[in-house]
């Protein structure tokens, strides 16, 4: 099994628990009959943020995604030159 470098944890574990933190405080709001107002301010400030690290760690995953795609699309000069002669 292939490790990932720390800081590949790191960013997923980031993600991980800032999503966590999504799903939990959705379904604060969606098992409340009447929001807490003392509390909203809290959920929305914390949401925000992790908001912001999923975010940012999607968009790094889908740039790296377009690269890759992008390097299998356009071979490099050299491997179509080996081709075997037919």
């Amino acid at each position: 099994m292939k490790k990932e470098p720390k800081s590949e944890q790191k960013n997923d574990s980031n993600f991980r628990d800032a999503y966590s933190v999504l799903q939990r405080h959705a379904e604060t709001l969606r098992n409340r009959a009447e929001p807490n107002i003392d509390d909203l301010l809290t959920l929305v400030s914390e949401s925000v943020e992790a908001y912001e690290v999923c975010r940012t760690r999607i968009d790094a995953v889908e740039k790296a995604l377009e690269q890759a795609l992008t390097a299998v699309k356009k071979p490099d000069a050299k491997s179509s030159e080996e081709k075997l002669p037919e």
